[in-house]
């Protein structure tokens, strides 16, 4: 910045003590800025970052996948995850949460803690991990919801519940 203008900026500020103080009070305003900056970005436009944007907890991500080295991780996309985000569950919603533009799909998120996008209909086999799901015969993809809010309606089901994937749009 050039000189004149500086002392300028000082005198419309009001503080005539000195230019290091005029550097203290410009400096804490751009840090308050910056740390603005990062609150709004950590919070993103629906609470959480999409694949592909820094991280340090799954929490943060959309999909609820936080991967990498230390110092280095980033969202990931989680598998049959749709336009779905982990805050978007239908277990704990007082309607299902719709997703892909089909009426048939809701959102949910895995015992695993990644979102889903999964048919609406829930199938009443007992499950820990989604290995499971498959296992019993229900189709590639699907996933285990955990037994809890309105998510494992099934009196069988005491740890989770299968859901199959809806197709992507």
């Amino acid at each position: 910045m050039h000189a004149q203008h500086f002392d300028s900026l000082v005198r419309r500020l009001g503080d005539t003590a000195s230019r290091r103080r005029a550097l203290e009070v410009l400096g804490g305003g751009v840090m308050a800025a910056l740390f603005a900056r990062v609150g709004v970005e950590e919070a993103g436009a629906a609470g959480c970052r999409n694949a592909g944007h820094g991280c340090k907890r799954r929490r943060q991500c959309c999909s609820g996948i936080c991967r990498g080295k230390s110092g280095h991780k980033r969202c990931r996309q989680a598998p049959g995850q749709g336009t779905c985000t982990i805050q978007l569950d239908s277990c704990f919603s007082t309607g299902a949460v719709g997703c892909n533009g089909d009426a048939n799909c809701a959102c949910f998120v895995t015992k695993a803690g990644a979102s889903f996008c999964g048919e609406h209909f829930i199938r009443c086999t007992d499950c820990a991990t989604n290995a499971d799901c498959v296992a019993a015969g229900h189709p590639a993809g699907s996933v285990c919801v955990p037994a809890k809010g309105g998510c494992a309606p099934c009196n069988n089901t005491p740890r989770g519940a299968c859901i199959a994937p809806c197709p992507t749009p």
